[in-house]
């Protein structure tokens, strides 16, 4: 059994989740991050979720 660098291993499993068809999310900031979350969690829910206030 060979190691691999934590780098090299990230690499290949996005490479393998994007060719089963996922998508890259670029995620800058918290907010981004919220965001993609919220979007993620309503298409897996099939529901809208509002903003808290």
């Amino acid at each position: 059994m060979s190691h691999q660098s934590e780098a090299i291993l990230e690499a290949n499993l996005i490479r393998q989740l994007v060719s089963m068809g996922y998508e890259s999310a670029k995620i800058h900031d918290g907010d981004a991050f919220v965001n993609n979350l919220k979007i993620q969690l309503e298409n897996f829910n099939k529901a809208t979720f509002t903003k808290r206030i």
